[in-house]
C-alpha cells in the first residue's frame, strides 16, 4: 500500500508542466505519508532499479516518475540515475523531437493559439492552407512566417531543399504591373522592355513557400490573380495568351492593416487561416523579459563576449512600453550593447548599466515609478548558453524558494507549533543546500562568469 502511494505521488508531481519545481524527496514523502525514512528510501530505490522512477543524486536526492517524463518528451530514457537535474533535462531535450515553434518565446503563452493554427495549416492535405498573419509593425510577423516554413520542413511537409521566398509588396505599391510581373512572371513583349520570357516568384517558390508581406499593397487585379491560383493551382504570366501552368506553392500573407478595409471579400474568403499577433505591450511581462534575454544572448554570441545585465536594466526594458513592438525592443538592446562595448576592454565582460539605457526609453517609462529601481545585481549572459538555459537559470531559484515558502505556510496551518518549527528548519536547511549546490554547479560549469554580484542575486 505504501509503495503504491509513493508511485501515485511521483506520478502526480511529474505530470505538470512545471515538474522540475515539484521536487520529491525521501524526507518529504516521510512527512507526507507518516512512514519511516528508511522504508521510503527502500521503495524509491526499488522503483529506480525497476525503471519506474528517475533518481537525481543531488542534495537532497530528488525523484520523478520515469514514464511521465518519457511521455511528455516523446522519448525513452536509457538511464535511471543522473548526477544533476541539468543532466536529465539535457538528455530529455537531446532526444526529444523538437519543433521549431518550441523555440518561439510565447509559444505556450500569448502565441499558443496562433501557432496551433499554423500547425493546422501546415498539416492540411496537399499543399496546406493559405495563411494571413495580421499585426502591428514590429510584432514579429516575418519572424513567425519563417519559423512556419522551418516547421513545414521539419515535419516533412516540405523538402529540405524547398525555397522560402519573401517579397515586400510595399516596394511596388506605385507600380502594380511590375509587382504582378515579379509574382507571376511575364512573356516576351508583355510590356515595353520585356525582351524575353521571365519567370516570377511563384515559379521560384514552386515546391516551397512564398511569403508576401504588406499584402494590402496588392491592388484588386493582383488579388484576383492570387485567388485564381488559390482556386485551381495555376498561374498565368503577364502576356501569356495560350495557357496557364501549375505550381505547388504554400502561401503566407502578412498585413498591418484592417482586413475588411483593404481586401476583396472574394480574396479573404479563400484564406481560412487568419491569425493575429499581439502587440508587445499586450504580452505578459515574463514573455517580454524572456525576449530581452534572448536579444542579449544573440548579441553575446555575435560579439563573442560575456554580457552582464544589471537587473534594473532588465526590469525597465521588460516593463516598458514600445510603440515599435518587438522590433524596437530588439534595437534598444542592440544600442545598449554597442554603448557598453565602447568602454569595455578587450576580453572583459560587457556590463549593461542603467546609465546605458537611452534617455528616450527612460523618459517614456518614467511615469511608472516601479520601473526605475537601482540594483547591484547582474544576470550573466554567456555566448555558450541556450535561451532555455538563460530563461530557466534565475527562474529556477525563484520557483524553488516560492515552493518552500508555500510549503512552510501550509505546515503552519497543519501541525502543532513544535512540529511546525522543526519541519520549517528542515525545509530551510534543504533549501540552502539546494541553492548552494546550484550556485556551485554554475560556478563549476562556467567559472569565468562568476562574480560577487552573481552570488548576491540568489541569496
Amino acid at each position: 500500500m505504501i509503495k503504491e502511494d509513493v508511485i501515485e505521488i511521483l506520478r502526480n508531481e511529474t505530470s505538470g508542466k512545471d515538474w522540475q519545481n515539484n521536487k520529491v524527496t525521501a524526507d518529504g514523502l516521510c512527512q507526507q505519508l507518516g512512514v519511516r525514512r528508511n522504508t521510503i528510501s527502500a521503495y524509491l530505490n526499488e522503483l529506480c532499479k525497476d525503471g519506474q522512477a528517475i533518481k537525481i543524486n543531488s542534495r537532497p536526492v530528488l525523484f520523478w516518475d520515469k514514464k511521465q517524463l518519457e511521455e511528455r518528451y516523446g522519448t525513452e530514457l536509457t538511464d535511471n540515475e543522473f548526477t544533476s537535474l541539468e543532466e536529465l533535462i539535457a538528455q530529455l531535450k537531446f532526444k526529444k523531437l523538437t519543433s521549431p515553434f518550441d523555440g518561439v518565446i510565447g509559444s505556450q503563452g500569448s502565441l499558443y493559439t496562433p501557432i496551433e493554427r499554423l500547425k493546422a495549416a501546415a498539416g492540411y492535405p496537399g499543399i496546406g492552407l493559405p495563411v494571413l498573419i495580421t499585426g502591428s509593425t514590429g510584432t514579429g510577423k516575418s519572424f513567425l512566417a519563417k519559423v512556419f516554413y522551418q516547421y513545414c520542413v521539419a515535419q516533412g511537409f516540405l523538402e529540405e531543399s524547398a525555397n522560402f521566398v519573401h517579397l515586400n509588396c510595399a516596394e511596388y505599391a506605385d507600380n502594380p504591373e511590375l509587382l504582378a510581373s515579379n509574382l507571376f512572371g511575364y512573356r516576351k513583349g508583355a510590356f515595353t522592355g520585356a525582351s524575353e520570357d521571365s519567370k516570377g516568384l511563384f515559379d521560384e517558390a514552386d515546391g516551397g513557400m512564398l511569403f508576401l508581406d504588406e499584402i494590402h499593397r496588392l491592388d484588386a487585379k493582383g488579388q484576383e490573380k492570387l485567388f485564381n491560383y488559390l482556386d485551381n493551382g495555376m498561374i498565368t504570366p503577364l502576356g501569356e495568351t495560350k495557357k496557364a501552368h501549375a505550381v505547388k506553392v504554400r502561401l503566407v500573407f502578412a498585413t498591418t492593416e484592417d482586413i475588411q478595409s483593404h481586401f476583396l471579400d472574394t480574396f479573404i474568403r479563400r484564406i481560412p487561416i487568419q491569425i493575429e499577433i499581439p502587440e508587445l505591450n499586450d504580452r505578459p511581462r515574463q514573455e517580454r523579459e524572456n525576449l530581452v534575454k534572448s536579444f542579449y544572448l544573440t548579441q553575446a554570441q555575435k560579439v563573442e563576449r560575456n554580457i552582464q545585465v544589471n537587473t534594473s536594466v532588465l526590469n525597465i526594458l521588460s516593463s516598458g512600453s514600445y510603440l515599435g513592438n518587438v522590433g524596437q525592443l530588439k534595437n534598444t538592446v542592440l544600442i545598449l550593447v554597442a554603448n557598453s562595448l565602447q568602454r569595455t576592454e578587450n576580453g572583459d565582460a560587457i556590463e549593461i548599466l542603467l546609465s546605458d539605457v537611452p534617455k528616450t526609453v527612460i523618459d517614456h517609462n518614467i511615469k511608472n515609478s516601479n520601473l526605475l529601481s537601482f540594483s547591484d545585481q547582474f544576470v550573466s549572459v554567456l555566448p555558450q548558453m541556450t535561451i532555455d538555459d538563460l530563461i530557466s537559470q534565475s527562474q529556477a531559484y525563484t520557483d524553488e524558494i516560492k515552493r518552500v515558502v508555500l510549503k512552510i505556510i501550509k505546515q503552519y496551518q497543519k501541525y502543532p507549533r513544535t512540529t511546525f518549527v522543526n519541519n520549517a528548519i528542515d525545509e530551510i536547511n534543504q533549501l540552502c543546500d539546494y541553492l548552494i549546490w546550484q550556485i556551485t554547479s554554475l560556478i563549476r560549469t562556467n567559472p569565468e562568469s562568476f562574480n560577487g554580484s552573481l552570488l548576491m542575486m540568489y541569496f
